[in-house]
């Protein structure tokens, strides 16, 4: 089977440490290093340990002493603790909200659509993409997303442009380049195909799934 890569943590593509503007004076200040805590620990376990990350994060969204768009930040922080843990509900609603909240932020709809994926609404998570590239036209990893719905739909014209558009704007992706190598597998492409993943496996020779990967085509062909 074809590993499929799908960019799990976009939300650091942006600035998503929450800027807290430290105190000058001592008031507040213990406040505000609580709030640097929580961001700390929701960002450091929010992809290994979601589970330890949401308590921090959910600190962070009630607090109410976040700025506007620090709220929409930690909103997002916890929207992603929840798709770690498969709570896709909850997810999409804290990705909703931030939306809500600041409707510029592109990673907040790759985010989203990203869940969506994961729940095969797939034009939900096209609908997602499309404005977060809108929004964002030099998001690599938008475009990686959205190709990968294009292949579960079966369009595999429409997902390598996306995936070509992807590794234009971000040289060396390696999420990408897998990922276009496992269409020209899908199109029966197996020289191409295995000339990706040797480029892929020349980039981070360390990961098993990328020989595995490159063995199916070589069987394929």
């Amino acid at each position: 089977m074809i590993s499929l890569r799908r960019c799990r943590k976009p939300w650091r593509q942006t600035t998503c440490a929450l800027a807290v503007v430290l105190c000058p004076l001592t008031v507040g200040c213990k406040a505000q290093s609580q709030l640097i805590r929580d961001d700390q620990q929701c960002r450091h376990n929010i992809s290994t340990h979601p589970n330890l990350a949401l308590p921090y994060c959910t600190a962070l969204v009630n607090s109410g002493k976040l700025s506007q768009k620090n709220h929409a930040l930690a909103l997002i922080q916890r929207g992603v603790a929840y798709r770690n843990l498969e709570r896709f509900d909850p997810a999409i609603q804290d990705f909703s909200s931030a939306i809500k909240i600041e409707p510029a932020i592109a990673n907040a709809y790759n985010n989203r659509g990203l869940v969506y994926d994961y729940k095969h609404e797939y034009e939900m998570a096209i609908r997602d993409y499309d404005q977060a590239i809108r929004l964002q036209p030099d998001y690599p990893d938008a475009f990686n997303n959205r190709a990968l719905v294009y292949r579960e739909m079966g369009d595999y014209g429409r997902a390598l442009q996306d995936f070509n558009q992807a590794i234009r704007l971000k040289p060396g992706f390696v999420v990408a380049i897998a990922n276009r190598a496992s269409i020209y597998i899908f199109k029966g492409e197996y020289s191409r195909a295995i000339e990706e993943f040797t480029r892929v496996i020349k980039l981070e020779p360390q990961d098993a799934g990328d020989y595995n990967d490159r063995a199916a085509a070589y069987l394929g062909k």
